[in-house]
């Protein structure tokens, strides 16, 4: 019997990095995109995804929240770190990266791609906050380390790696991963982890930064 069902919006790594979560574990949870039906408006108004509903009818939002669940039903995975310090600094990460980080990437390309009116001050403070991050997790990988907290991958690991993938992708392209040369040493060496299958071997980011066509 499923352990439960995964509402989640297609492309937000938000939710993506819970269906690769679910898939590299091999999870017993149904995933669906189902968040335009009456049932799924009735249980959550505010209609936010990522949303778990437990087969006893636990309920659970928000994405970090849904990923501590579901890697506590993981015998043994290393993902939130070996002592209290480490565990606390993943949550760090996690809440920067959730945080600005997307609500950043989303304002910005957003509103370029015409998804929501262009506001030229509104791009520019979420860019500026994009660069900050980049320049916060360049500085973090300065000394040689491999990864954002102790030795090994760890979920804020996976979370960036979905997070900038995207954000590389649609919006911020190669100039980004020039100016923060270390940040870049990174995200080659957490995307080509196994958890990712392969997501991005090939993956060829834009030669420059997505601005508005206008």
């Amino acid at each position: 019997m499923s352990q439960g069902i995964l509402y989640v919006l297609k492309f937000s790594p938000r939710s993506t990095v819970l269906t690769d979560l679910i898939k590299y574990y091999k999870l017993d949870i149904e995933i669906s995109t189902d968040t335009e039906s009456d049932s799924f408006i009735k249980q959550f108004p505010l209609r936010k995804t990522p949303t778990f509903i437990g087969n006893d009818g636990f309920q659970l939002t928000e994405t970090i929240a849904i990923g501590i669940y579901f890697l506590s039903m993981i015998p043994i995975h290393n993902l939130l770190g070996d002592n209290d310090q480490e565990y606390a600094s993943i949550i760090r990460f996690l809440s920067m990266l959730n945080q600005e980080g997307a609500m950043s990437w989303a304002g910005a390309f957003f509103r370029l791609s015409g998804r929501l009116p262009y506001n030229k001050e509104i791009i520019d403070e979420h860019l500026i906050m994009l660069n900050t991050i980049g320049q916060i997790l360049d500085t973090r990988f300065i000394d040689g380390s491999d990864y954002l907290v102790g030795d090994k991958i760890s979920y804020a690991d996976l979370y960036g790696v979905k997070l900038f993938g995207i954000a590389l992708y649609t919006l911020l392209g190669e100039p980004f991963l020039k100016k923060y040369p270390n940040f870049a040493k990174w995200f080659k060496r957490a995307s080509n982890h196994e958890f990712f299958r392969g997501q991005y071997k090939d993956i060829k980011f834009p030669e420059q930064q997505l601005t508005y066509p206008g």
